[in-house]
């Protein structure tokens, strides 16, 4: 592969793992009602009250308590499942660019197994990305379900009513002055996981460059 293809992959790479870092301290989900806004992370709620003209009155971070943790268990596994996947995919983003500047500017002599170890990196990086969007989007495993299904799934342990079966427990729900929807994090990771395909793409068509220290000349 080319020097310039090379960069790129090393760029793009760079960006996932800079959205993916931002998702660390962003809310995953987000429930409102009337003036209340609720955000949910791995962690506790944050729930942001305002004024009749949009101004924040009141702010107030909360962790979970041991009730919340069994009203709220799978919602909350859910959350921790799709941040643990964020983190797998940090830490291979983080890898991957050790990998890549290596190439770049160090002479290695088994360039064909660094090429391999990359590729395959490339690959858990953008899977575990890929994985931390879905858990929240859609149901996958019994372990592993959309957000929509894990809130119902916590009412259902306590209820048996239709109130279950509402549309207040679908992901992308706006009714009025209720609504919820994903969280900033969330979109972080689809960005992370938009700039992670390319240079795995590449890497299907033909293995990272490796070799002698760039020559910046040459371009």
């Amino acid at each position: 592969m080319s020097k310039t293809k090379t960069i790129i992959s090393l760029i793009c790479i760079l960006l996932a793992f800079i959205f993916s870092t931002a998702t660390f301290s962003m809310f995953r989900y987000q429930i409102g009602y009337d003036d209340v806004d609720y955000f949910y992370r791995f962690n506790g709620v944050l729930k942001i009250k305002y004024s009749s003209y949009g101004n924040v009155v009141d702010s107030q971070f909360k962790s979970y308590t041991e009730d919340d943790k069994e009203l709220s268990k799978n919602l909350i596994f859910n959350l921790d499942a799709s941040l643990a996947f964020d983190i797998l995919a940090w830490n291979f983003f983080l890898v991957a660019m050790i990998l890549l500047l290596i190439e770049l500017f160090v002479e290695v002599k088994d360039f064909k197994k660094l090429q391999t170890v990359c590729k395959y990196i490339l690959f858990l990086a953008t899977g575990c990305i890929l994985l931390s969007v879905f858990i929240i989007l859609v149901i996958l495993l019994y372990f592993y379900q959309g957000v929509s299904s894990a809130r119902k799934k916590d009412c259902l342990q306590f209820s048996k009513g239709l109130e279950c079966y509402s549309k207040n427990f679908n992901l992308f729900y706006q009714y009025k002055d209720y609504h919820q929807i994903p969280g900033a994090s969330w979109y972080l990771s689809i960005i992370s996981a938009i700039f992670s395909i390319p240079p795995t793409i590449i890497n299907l068509f033909g293995s990272i460059r490796v070799g002698p220290k760039l020559n910046w000349s040459e371009f």
